[in-house]
């Protein structure tokens, strides 16, 4: 289980999902919340991440908001190699 603090706010067709204290909006498509009674909420969000096939070595780096939320969530960034 990986429990973290939410906050939703969702008016006017725009809105602001904050995860420990930091805003992913950005970096988020879509979300969806199950509930169930007696149940901690399950929230599933989509990143902005489209889809493709690719194969090969690569430099990945990840725009700040996508960094953020993926902190957010408990990812542990990798050390930076010189």
């Amino acid at each position: 289980m990986n429990k973290r603090n939410v906050h939703i706010e969702h008016t006017g067709g725009r809105g602001k999902l904050v995860v420990d204290g930091h805003d992913i909006s950005r970096a988020v498509i879509s979300y969806e919340l199950h509930a169930r009674a007696g149940h901690l909420p399950q929230l599933w969000l989509t990143l902005h991440a489209p889809e493709n096939e690719i194969d090969g070595e690569m430099d990945v780096r990840l725009t700040e908001p996508v960094r953020t939320a993926l902190v957010a969530l408990g990812w542990i960034p990798p050390e930076e190699s010189a």
